[in-house]
């Protein structure tokens, strides 16, 4: 399948904010420590180099992980230093208001780079003057879709969610680089001037629905936003924390975007109500 690779302008700056608690856990039959093997990964695999890398740590790091990291990525790490409870946006809001890029990549610590590209790949969509921010495909441990862009259909969800990876979609919408109304905040580029201009992530919603309500901020303000299947990643996801829904931040989501989430605009009515795919409606 062809595909337009788009030049990117410039060199600009990627500030890729990681939060973590510096987490272990076996993937893949392997003893990891997520954000060491995720900055691993970036300083190995991603072929993008003019980025500086911000983890953003629970105090105090377990034993050994501050040096790994040093000893990875050298004068492009920045560690900022979190002692509050948990807050995922807080978290990355403090990472980016640590940032010197004109683009800030929000990355989850249990993620691994898969397509050495994915950087460029970003760039070079997140450049169109409308766009404000762009998502990546991720995959399970297991190579099942984890993430293709989300989809408000009725409730948010990521589209395909667990389909094989190489799965087409209705369509083929899986193998398109789209406009959609959302993207994971597990992996995103995002402009820091449209960062700024939205406030960043909710520190209500402090674990989740938070990258569904800074797409929703985005959009309002008339920018676009981007999925792109030619950047591709795993993500090892909840494998850093027990996966639980606040019912107040369920509550925060419908109160402020009851009409967005039941009238996605790359959505058709004619599909099935509360999925994660397209089905036609039974009759």
């Amino acid at each position: 399948m062809y595909r337009v690779q788009r030049e990117i302008e410039g060199d600009p700056l990627v500030s890729v904010v990681i939060p973590t608690r510096g987490d272990s856990a076996r993937v893949w039959g392997v003893e990891r420590c997520f954000v060491v093997e995720a900055v691993r990964s970036l300083v190995e695999r991603a072929r993008y180099t003019n980025i500086e890398i911000i983890v953003v740590m629970d105090a105090p790091a377990p034993a050994g992980v501050i040096e790994k990291l040093e000893r990875l990525a050298g004068d492009r790490l920045k560690i900022v230093w979190y002692d509050k409870p948990f807050n995922f946006s807080e978290k990355v809001n403090l990472g980016a208001a640590h940032a010197a890029g004109e683009l800030v990549l929000l990355l989850n610590d249990d993620i691994e780079v898969e397509t050495p590209d994915f950087i460029e790949t970003m760039v070079g969509l997140i450049q169109e003057g409308d766009v404000a921010m762009v998502g990546a495909k991720l995959l399970f441990a297991d190579g099942r879709l984890q993430h293709a862009g989300h989809l408000y259909n009725h409730d948010p969800f990521h589209a395909y969610f667990g389909y094989p990876a190489n799965h087409l979609g209705e369509s083929s919408v899986l193998a398109c680089q789209r406009e959609t109304s959302g993207v994971t905040a597990a992996c995103a580029l995002v402009k820091m001037s449209i960062w700024n201009e939205v406030g960043g992530l909710t520190p209500e919603l402090a674990a989740n629905f938070n990258d569904v309500d800074l797409s929703l901020k985005i959009r309002a303000k008339g920018y676009r936003i981007l999925w792109t299947p030619y950047a591709v990643l795993y993500h090892f996801e909840s494998m850093t924390r027990i996966p639980t829904v606040n019912l107040d931040e369920l509550k925060v989501m419908r109160e402020r975007w009851a009409t967005p989430l039941k009238n996605d605009p790359y959505h058709n009515p004619n599909f099935e109500p509360l999925r994660d795919d397209w089905v036609l409606r039974s009759r």
